[in-house]
């Protein structure tokens, strides 16, 4: 069966795309395959099934004729772009051209770019035809299309508007009347100038306290409106989705919240008013001028085989890709990201910015593919002794019981240590010797999220108050937490987190450097924590010696010894050394092995083609390493949804609102109380907790009696 497309605007029908891609589409073709419901060779099935049916199914008038020169209209066409990437060519002759030599491409660069090319046509293929499902639903297309490829809000402004707005907030920052403010400044009118640069990747390496939320925009929005560039939209990639709360809470008092679209798992759409419904769609394919999202909503998209995760890919070409917090990229899959990420900036029209106070050093992986690295911030270097709020100093092995007493003397102190159980031992002591013990907070992913949030209004109170505050926290406070402590304590972990959990320290620098100190310390009871945690523990401390830092002299005074592990020369020295170990694990589960070294190839029409097994590199390819479960915590907020839960009737919307009353805990744990009756299978990995004696209003989930393993965050 043959299947001719009419392309918008153009008066001659392409080529016979899917009669020419299918040899290569069915080559791998398991013969009880379902339906073409993933972007994967692996699961589709012969061309009389898969993606033809799929295609003249409801909702897509698509025609599968007996004969190959039949040329038959489709509505596909009218979402179908005229150009895909910067080279000019549309989709159909590109992948007609990919098809006809798909063998020929011998070399693993080859290879990799043959499985971006069809993965990006078959997204578009599968947001038209979501496109045009949803509107035969009944449900809004968003009036009129963009650049025909799916259709875009209507309410949404253009990127000059977006622009205006920005820079009518920035100019309420000049003339600088502060050091403060000269130097937030001074990053903006870099900013301002780096803009109209060639696409490529760029580093803004900018401390805590630069204002890199609005410089970072300032580039991204003249940079995609600077002649020449033809970019459409923004992209911001973080790893924590507070800080995705908060960046998107401050884009949309600047752009309008119309031109914002918030995408993670705890945004609750069904309490987004009368927008909830347009918003929810959006997200299946980004379309919005400024896309607020998680590393792993951008990353596992683009090598996901499931449709709902890749009708968004179309939708990140010719965009702007700001990852904040560029160091928080897990190493295990750090090099199929920065291939990834090189693809986007070769073929597809896309800039990366890697913004961060800690860079992680990837201008060596990036130059391997030919994206040098640009920075855009004026003397790094020079920035980071302007806006120096800390001193660090290392104490060395300290026993939980005098480090309590020191945390007791303090009447506003943040200790942060690297696995639950140090965080639960040590707020039992600081409670029991402190005076004040409503002023004492424990805060860790053994409270569920809404009692984290409840727990760090209060402390942010205490904080402007002046009240006794201490805290006691597992590396969850570090990155996207607004809070300000005059003194800080961390347990010895790798340098990027201990840098990141000193931005908590005289945050808006009212007190001077010498009196707001960040003491490390190594704890003097040995706690279970991951392996990872450990290499990068010794690595930091292998940094510590290379800067002349006289590690057991640092116990026998009471302040420890300096130690300026924030410096940028540390911060390069401990990513140089942590890739340098694990060189062999930058691509842990072998995701770029399996794309760029496609050496197997079978018979089709006695034609021999490639093989590109999309869904085996999607499933090696995760963020995040999960392998626990989540315990629901019943809550009167939730009675409802957890009910529904229970029967087996539960909405994505109920889902959404139960998991915020979640505790996650490995499988060991789960056994152990689900072996005494405390927690009740709800559905598949997700627990209810029966005995709620066992969650406490002060420390959460009592996982004590679980296995006794060392838990970290």
């Amino acid at each position: 069966a043959g299947l001719r497309f009419i392309p918008r605007g153009r008066s001659e029908p392409s080529l016979g795309l899917m009669r020419q891609a299918w040899p290569t589409i069915s080559a791998s073709t398991p013969q009880n395959s379902r339906t073409a419901s993933s972007v994967t060779a692996a699961r589709w099935t012969t061309p009389r099934r898969g993606l033809m049916s799929y295609m003249s199914g409801p909702g897509c008038h698509c025609s599968a004729s007996a004969s190959r020169d039949t040329t038959e209209a489709c509505p596909i066409a009218d979402h179908w772009p005229n150009r895909m990437d910067q080279s000019g060519a549309s989709p159909a002759s590109r992948l007609s051209r990919l098809c006809s030599r798909g063998r020929a491409a011998r070399d693993g660069i080859g290879h990799f770019r043959q499985h971006g090319s069809f993965r990006s046509l078959l997204d578009r293929l599968f947001d038209a035809h979501g496109v045009l499902v949803s509107g035969r639903c009944g449900l809004p297309l968003h009036g009129a299309l963009h650049e025909g490829v799916g259709a875009r809000a209507s309410d949404a402004d253009s990127l000059e508007t977006l622009n205006e707005r920005l820079e009518c907030v920035i100019q309420s920052f000049y003339p600088p009347r502060t050091e403060l403010s000269k130097t937030r400044c001074s990053i903006l009118d870099a900013c301002a100038e780096s803009a109209s640069d060639a696409p490529g990747v760029f580093s803004l390496t900018v401390p805590t306290g630069g204002g890199k939320t609005y410089a970072s925009l300032r580039f991204a929005l003249r940079h995609a409106l600077s002649d020449g560039h033809n970019m459409r939209r923004v992209i911001y990639a973080v790893p924590y989705t507070s800080i995705i709360e908060q960046n998107a809470e401050v884009f949309r008092k600047v752009v309008g919240a119309n031109n914002v679209l918030e995408h993670h798992g705890n945004f609750d759409f069904d309490n987004a008013g009368e927008d909830g419904g347009l918003l929810r769609l959006a997200t299946e394919n980004w379309d919005a001028p400024v896309v607020v999202t998680t590393n792993v909503q951008l990353f596992e998209s683009l090598y996901a085989s499931k449709t709902s995760r890749c009708r968004k890919l179309h939708n990140i070409t010719n965009s702007v890709i700001v990852l904040d917090e560029a160091q928080m990229l897990p190493a295990k899959q750090l090099l199929p990201c920065v291939r990834a990420l090189a693809e986007l900036v070769h073929r597809y029209g896309c800039t990366v910015v890697l913004c961060t106070a800690t860079q992680p050093s990837l201008d060596k992986m990036f130059g391997l593919y030919g994206c040098p690295v640009r920075e855009i911030a004026p003397e790094p270097q020079a920035l980071y002794e302007r806006l120096r709020r800390t001193e660090y100093r290392f104490i060395g092995k300290i026993e939980d019981a005098v480090l309590a007493d020191r945390l007791s003397s303090r009447e506003q102190v943040l200790c942060v240590v690297n696995s639950r159980s140090q965080a639960k031992s040590l707020y039992d002591l600081v409670q029991a010797s402190s005076d004040d013990g409503d002023g004492v907070f424990h805060l860790s992913t053994l409270m569920h999220s809404v009692h984290r949030e409840k727990a760090l209004a209060e402390i942010r109170l205490r904080l402007v108050r002046g009240e006794t505050c201490r805290v006691i926290a597992t590396s969850l406070i570090e990155a996207g937490v607004d809070v300000d402590f005059p003194i800080v304590y961390r347990a010895l972990a790798g340098v990027d987190s201990m840098v990141q959990c000193a931005g908590r320290c005289n945050r808006e620098g009212r007190h001077p450097v010498y009196e707001s100190v960040v003491y490390l310390f190594e704890p003097g009871t040995g706690y279970g924590v991951p392996n990872d945690i450990s290499q990068k523990c010794a690595i930091a401390r292998s940094v510590m010696l290379e800067m002349g830092v006289d590690i057991r002299a640092a116990e026998a005074v009471e302040e420890g010894v300096a130690c300026d592990i924030g410096s940028l020369g540390a911060i390069a020295s401990y990513f140089e050394q942590l890739h340098d170990i694990r060189r062999d694990r930058l691509d842990a589960e072998g995701v770029l092995e399996d794309l760029t070294e496609i050496g197997r190839a079978e018979f089709h029409e006695g034609k021999s083609v490639p093989l590109i097994p999309f869904k085996h590199a999607a499933d090696r390819f995760r963020m995040i390493e999960d392998g626990s479960c989540s315990i629901i915590v019943p809550d009167p907020a939730i009675a409802q949804q957890l009910h529904e839960l229970r029967v087996g009737v539960a909405s994505r919307g109920s889902m959404r609102r139960v998991a915020r009353y979640s505790v996650s805990l490995y499988d060991n744990d789960v056994k152990a109380l689900q072996s005494t009756g405390a927690i009740r299978l709800l559905d598949g990995d997700t627990y209810e907790l029966v005995d709620t004696g066992l969650y406490s209003e002060e420390t959460g989930l009592d996982a004590s009696q679980a296995g006794g393993k060392g838990l970290f965050l």
